[in-house]
This record gives C-alpha cells, sequence and structure tokens, in this order.
C-alpha cells in the first residue's frame, strides 16, 4: 500500500508576483512488511516470500524499527529468523509484529532459528490493538505499555537470560522488567500475557501499574533471581488476575 499526498507550496517571486505549484509526495504507509535481518538486497528489488512479492527497502525491510515507522494501520509485520538490536516506538494502531514462534510458542531455552530481539519495543500513548507475538527477547530486552494503551495482546515469546546493568544490586520493590505496565495517570485496559516462556531472569517477569481487565495466563516462569509478577509498588496481584 503507498498512499500519496498532495502539496500546495505557494512562492512569490521578485519579478511576477506569487504563484502556486502543486507538487505529489509519497507517503509511505504498508499493511504488510517482512523483516529480515540476515538478508543483504538492492533497494527497490522484487523479493518472493510465501508466494507474494515484496520491494527491498519498502515492504521487505533489515529493521524492525524501520518497518514499524512504514507500517499502517492494523499492518503486519513478519520478523523472520535474526538479530534485531534495536529501540522501536509503535505510534500506530493495530500494528501487528509476528515473529517466528507467533502461531503456538516454545516452551525451549535455546534461540536457534528465531527472531531474536535485543532491544526495547515501546508502546506508545493512547495506542491500541497491538499484537506482539513469536519473538524471542534476550539480555536487556523489553516490552514497556506506556499509557493507556488499550486491547494489547502479548503471546507466544521466549525472555531469556534477561538482566540488567546493576541487577546485582537490585532491590525485590524495583519495578525493572521483561514486560512492563508504567505506572500513570491513565490506566491501561484490557491486556492479555499469554503462553510466553521466561528463563533465566535476573529481572522481574512482568511489572504491573495502572491497568484493568488485566489478563495473565499460561505462562512458564523458570530460573528467576526476582519476582515472576510484581507490582510496582510491592502489592499482590488478585486471584482473579493469575488465571
Amino acid at each position: 500500500l503507498l498512499n500519496e499526498g498532495v502539496v500546495n507550496i505557494s512562492v512569490k517571486a521578485l519579478d511576477s508576483g506569487n504563484f502556486t505549484k502543486t507538487f505529489m509526495i509519497g507517503i509511505f504507509a504498508y499493511d504488510e512488511i517482512i523483516v529480515n535481518s540476515e538478508k543483504t538486497y538492492t533497494q527497490g528489488e522484487a523479493i518472493e516470500f510465501e508466494g507474494k512479492t515484496y520491494y527491498a527497502g519498502y515492504t521487505y525491510l533489515n529493521s524492525l524499527r524501520t518497518a514499524c515507522t512504514y507500517a499502517s494501520e492494523n499492518a503486519t509485520i513478519k520478523v523472520l529468523k535474526g538479530h534485531y538490536d534495536e529501540y522501536i516506538a509503535i505510534n500506530t494502531n493495530g500494528v501487528k509484529i509476528y515473529g517466528v514462534n507467533h502461531k503456538n510458542g516454545s516452551f525451549e531455552a535455546e534461540d536457534k532459528d528465531d527472531s531474536i530481539f535485543a532491544g526495547t519495543i515501546l508502546i506508545g500513548t493512547d495506542i491500541k490493538d497491538v499484537e506482539i507475538k513469536g519473538m524471542t527477547f534476550i539480555d536487556k530486552a523489553t516490552i514497556t505499555l506506556y499509557e493507556h494503551n488499550v486491547n494489547i495482546l502479548i503471546a507466544n515469546n521466549k525472555f531469556l537470560n534477561s538482566k540488567s546493568d546493576n541487577a546485582d544490586s537490585w532491590k525485590e520493590d524495583e519495578g525493572d522488567a521483561c514486560i512492563k505496565l508504567l505506572p500513570s495517570d491513565v490506566e491501561c485496559d484490557s491486556v492479555t500475557i499469554i503462553n510466553n516462556y521466561f528463563y533465566n531472569i535476573q529481572v522481574h517477569g512482568i511489572a504491573l501499574s495502572a491497568y484493568k481487565n488485566l489478563k495473565i495466563t499460561n505462562n512458564v516462569f523458570e530460573n528467576f533471581k526476582l519476582d515472576a509478577i510484581r507490582e510496582y509498588y510491592g502489592e499482590s496481584l488478585s486471584a482473579g488476575q493469575l488465571l
């Protein structure tokens, strides 16, 4: 999908008064993007994948961050095998990030052939209908919900060997984690965290604040230094939220 926009620019000439010139500009907004950190390509090259044609530098990219920038509302971003270490801000509603294991997930403490992510994914204020599925998060990687995010699904991911710069000195009530719902005046609503695997974690698995209609279910937590699930201010979760 490529949307075109029209811009009218008025210019005042020194000798002939005003005139208006119309320029056509392209606004990139793609509804399906492939990300492959391991492939070298030529800009504009046609690439076949799963029976469809994608174009290098536009709908076939090396960078997940660029894909999120190019994505239209309700776009699907398929992240292939590879290693991605980027800071990503999702500021478009309906974006779906699907890694290699997005269909069924994996409860294995290995990252062979996975979509491996070592950076930060931040879901921006008021963004809704986002899905993050089938990724493998390692080292200091996090998913952060900022403020008033609605209908968010985090499913079928792996969080392996997560750590922090100062993990050895952390206290139990500190709030860094693999998945974070930050303190805010406006609650996140309808957040589902399901079928994820957390292994060998030196930080909290999930740190929570400012939420309602939260569902955490069918996650596996193994070999933790701190808490699997932690409220930012040390409050306990009700039994109904741990389904």
